[in-house]
């Protein structure tokens, strides 16, 4: 079925036990209706889990109104169209356990969108080449000359995170998110694999602090629980050939039907 305006697409196995948002990475890319990711989808949709693609605000393909859509304020309206795609399921899929599916940038979407108590609705989200901390990507980028270029849309597309609107990894992780169990190459060129680790050690230790708190009877809410990370060796930021993908998409597949108990 279609949601909000024909950009986003949702396929609804008869009888539905769960769902994922899947976010496709960017910013200014989208997504078509298809069934992609080495066959994951239809993977998903056979264990009886419904599938949404969220062509997220900053997608491209529904005019330029919509691709800058987000610039200045990123996290409200990442969070407000998040609920409006959402508000369009049927009543039969809206109350399911939830799970999110982001790549690359669509990771960093993905967790401004829930960060928080929005991140309730979902048990988890499952990343892949996720570029998870965005200011340090923008210093990254900054010390190579040769993307001087992108550095400037960068810098137009984003700002700070006070005129941009948008959660630093700082704050990502002190609002609350769901359990992150990330997927990524051990040799990726795009997002630096030693932040991404420290972001993960971050958010596990907020997860544990939480988990503590709430224990001990301190008023916190519900903890994200345990994340995983999986760093595939010699893999970059995407998978090369037909034999990478099936590697790195099988154990993206694995994370996300354990959201909804199909495997231990």
């Amino acid at each position: 079925m279609e949601l909000a305006d024909r950009r986003c697409w949702a396929w609804l196995p008869q009888d539905c036990r769960g769902l994922v948002v899947s976010l496709h990475g960017g910013p200014e890319s989208g997504e078509r209706d298809g069934l992609r990711y080495a066959g994951l989808y239809r993977e998903l949709l056979e264990a009886g889990v419904a599938v949404v693609v969220w062509n997220y605000p900053s997608s491209t393909g529904f005019g330029t109104g919509w691709r800058s859509a987000a610039h200045g304020d990123w996290a409200k309206v990442l969070g407000a169209d998040l609920d409006l795609v959402l508000g369009r399921l049927p009543a039969r899929v809206r109350g399911l356990p939830a799970g999110l599916l982001g790549v690359s940038f669509g990771a960093w979407a993905g967790l401004q969108a829930v960060c928080g108590d929005r991140g309730r609705r979902f048990s988890r989200a499952v990343l892949s080449a996720p570029m998870l901390d965005l200011e340090s990507h923008r210093q990254r980028m900054g010390s190579a000359a040769e993307l001087a270029e992108f550095v400037r849309f960068f810098d137009d597309t984003f700002g700070t995170p006070g005129a941009g609107g948008y959660h630093t990894a700082g704050e990502l992780v002190r609002h609350g998110l769901p359990a992150l169990h990330v997927v990524h190459g051990e040799q990726d060129e795009v997002v630096d694999p030693v932040a991404t680790a420290a972001f993960c050690e971050r958010a596990g230790a907020a997860a544990a602090a939480g988990t503590a708190a709430a224990g001990a009877g301190a008023g916190a809410g519900a903890a994200a629980g345990a994340g995983t990370r999986v760093v595939l060796a010699d893999q970059g930021h995407a998978p090369q050939g037909a034999a990478e993908a099936a590697e790195r998409y099988q154990r993206v597949l694995g994370l996300l039907l354990q959201c909804f108990g199909e495997q231990d």
